[in-house]
């Protein structure tokens, strides 16, 4: 005799089980996406979940599992397709783990006795899995019905028969695993599949191995590989006009319902002349990254400190408590955008610094001009980076890798390059992991950076010109990647603080590269103050190019022969000359830029403070420019004034003579 059971669960689907000895399947069809047969239900890893309970199942000893499922992601643990179990004390499980293997596991007297199979279920495409267990014998695991692992019982199962069926999620938390840090091991979360899932069937009975091969040979799939990877988003990669816009980038539709707040809350700065971008996204905790043309990511550390042992850091924000961004300037001549966040823990907790419980934070200014190139300022606000200097970090070469993707898919194995500003230049290569060095020493300073992007366009970063920095040393799975290597960030709601990549299902990231301690360049600007700088952008040419760039920021060319009533001076934080005057709106304004071969100009910005009428015209040499072609320029108003920001597209290693009427 058999019993047939309809369960109706949330989001109106409907299962069948069937408790005999021939197995038979009731339709997904109220599923939302194609299936093996008919519909297929969605399980998006968040939300989705189905539970049976315990009065609707009477399950014998001896029973089979079997199910067709296409994983998007793998789970951070044990994510189960089904659980009933309880602390891993009672019951059994049968799920996917961090590497798409398969998982089942059951109770026996005072043990938990696992089998994991010899294979992983492919992500995307779908696959036939099953499980047979025999009381008191054996626990079997197959893929596509083939076996793929066994484990001898050798006593009976603890069964849970009062406790409820959950479909697609692990009913007992887990830490997620490979994780770094101590910090992270306490973090323990629910694991829920996330992929499609069809033709789940349970039966009280074993199948044979070949009873199960007969299953899977008589299904014809209609589409092998029903799903595609997820997608970080940075908006069209064509070229527009230059400036920066509010918007909302999606990632899935699961990850997106999770967030709480504007419809436009991430800032994405695009180019005329480029099809790179700058993203400003919740999904990094906003920290900042320039992308490519084949949707390559580079970033770079944000301010962190990790003298307790934990990580306290912008990317700890899982949420984006803390962190945030606005635009202050938004003109054809330039944008400027202020991030501000908090040196925060991955489960919100600030490192309180004084009596009044004020911790460390940071403010970062992004100057970005239509050629490209921005300037970052970074200002960390700390009563304890003179003391704790060993432990606090400004900077660190950070790329990501979209899913589907390992680092040697977006980088190539001679990963870096450096170039000195004396024309000294090495690359290093991670062919056997990361360099086995305590500092790059060739050259002796790195003052610039190319990350080797398998792309047209690659990351630069020009640092000053004494830069010292060291290889990035740990976080590699050796049978996974030689980078450096994790997927606890970005995207990932799980708080880690270190997660190590072992497959290709989520946003990850590697490191390369990274300045701490005293070798850092940091201007201390009063008493809890550090400011540090650098430039960054993307090339499509060689780290040679760079140089002159270079030399116009560190060795910027000194400003001389200047109207009356004007004082001149370069800023390097923002790249440009910042001119002051003691009267209010001259008539003209002229000045000379003392370039030279080794003080060159690589386009030319300034800003007029307290200037606020029309620029009519402007002259390089005596020769008229083109308004939107030769330069731009941008007001921005203040409660104590306007301030006028020119760009000029300018390369010359002869002195330029600007007016401006």
């Amino acid at each position: 005799m058999r019993n047939k059971f309809f369960i109706i669960a949330a989001f109106c689907t409907f299962y069948s089980f069937s408790f005999g000895q021939q197995a038979f399947y009731e339709s997904f069809d109220s599923g939302s996406a194609d299936g093996v047969k008919g519909k297929a239900m969605v399980f998006d890893g968040v939300f989705t979940e189905q539970s049976v309970s315990h009065d609707k199942l009477a399950m014998t000893p001896d029973f089979t599992v079997e199910a067709w499922i296409a994983p998007q992601e793998y789970a951070s643990n044990l994510a189960a397709i089904v659980d009933r179990e309880v602390e891993f004390k009672q019951g059994f499980i049968f799920g996917v783990n961090p590497t798409g293997k398969l998982v089942a596991g059951v109770a026996v007297k005072d043990a938990w006795i696992s089998c994991t199979s010899h294979e992983s279920v492919p992500l995307l495409k779908w696959s036939h899995i099953a499980l047979t267990v025999e009381n008191g014998k054996a626990i079997t695991v197959f893929i596509n019905g083939k076996k793929s692992g066994s484990t001898i019982l050798n006593d009976l199962i603890t069964f849970c028969n009062d406790c409820p069926l959950s479909i697609g999620k692990t009913q007992t938390k887990l830490t997620a695993a490979n994780t770094e840090r101590e910090t992270s091991s306490f973090v323990k979360t629910y694991n829920r599949f996330d992929g499609l899932m069809d033709e789940l069937n349970i039966h009280n009975t074993v199948l044979t191995e070949e009873a199960i091969a007969q299953k899977v040979n008589a299904t014809k799939l209609a589409v092998e590989q029903p799903l595609q990877y997820h997608k970080m988003p940075s908006g069209a990669n064509l070229p527009t006009k230059f400036g920066a816009v509010y918007t909302q980038l999606k990632y899935a539709p699961a990850w997106d319902k999770l967030w709480r707040g504007s419809e436009k809350p991430d800032i994405v700065v695009r180019f005329d002349n480029s099809p790179v971008r700058y993203v400003f996204w919740r999904g990094t905790g906003y920290i900042p990254a320039i992308v490519n043309e084949k949707d390559q990511w580079m970033s770079d550390q944000s301010l962190e400190h990790w003298g307790t042992g934990e990580c306290y850091e912008a990317m700890g924000d899982k949420q984006a408590r803390y962190s945030h961004v606005r635009l202050l300037e938004n003109t054809p001549a330039r944008v400027v955008i202020h991030w501000r966040y908090a040196l925060a823990g991955i489960i919100h907790q600030l490192f309180p610094d004084d009596e009044n419980g004020w911790s460390d934070w940071a403010d970062e200014y992004w100057t970005i001009y239509p050629d490209g190139i921005a300037a970052r300022k970074q200002v960390l606000w700390s009563k304890r980076f003179d003391t704790d200097k060993g432990s606090m970090q400004f900077q660190e070469t950070i790329f990501f890798c979209q899913p589907g993707t390992r680092p040697q898919d977006n980088v190539e194995m001679e990963a870096i390059t450096f170039l000195d500003m004396k024309g000294n230049k090495a690359s290093y290569n991670w062919n056997d992991g990361p360099p086995k060095l305590k500092m790059f020493s060739n050259p002796k300073y790195q003052s610039i950076e190319l990350v080797n992007f398998k792309a047209n366009y690659k990351p630069f970063s020009i640092f000053d010109e004494k830069r010292v920095c060291q290889p990035f040393s740990f976080g590699n799975m050796k049978e996974y990647t030689t980078f450096p290597n994790w997927n606890h960030w970005p995207v990932q709601q799980v708080m880690s603080d270190g997660r190590n990549a072992v497959a290709p299902d989520k946003p990850s990231h590697s490191s390369l590269t990274g300045s701490n301690g005293k070798m850092q360049i940091v201007e201390k600007k009063s008493e809890g103050e550090y400011w540090a700088s650098s430039l960054r952008g993307m090339t499509d040419s060689s780290i040679e190019t760079l140089m002159p760039l270079a030399k116009s920021w560190n060795y910027a060319p000194p400003a001389s022969n200047i109207s009356v009533g004007f004082t001149a001076s370069y800023d390097k934080y923002q790249r440009a000359y910042v001119l002051k005057s003691t009267s209010k709106n001259p008539k003209s304004i002229l000045f000379t830029v003392n370039a030279s071969e080794a003080s060159p100009v690589q386009n030319l910005a300034f800003v007029i403070e307290n200037f606020s009428e029309p620029i009519k015209k402007i002259t390089l040499n005596k020769k008229t420019l083109k308004p939107g072609k030769d330069f731009y320029v941008g007001q921005v108003d203040g409660l104590e004034g306007t301030n006028t920001v020119v760009f000029v597209k300018v390369v010359s290693v002869n002195p330029v003579v600007i007016k401006v009427n």
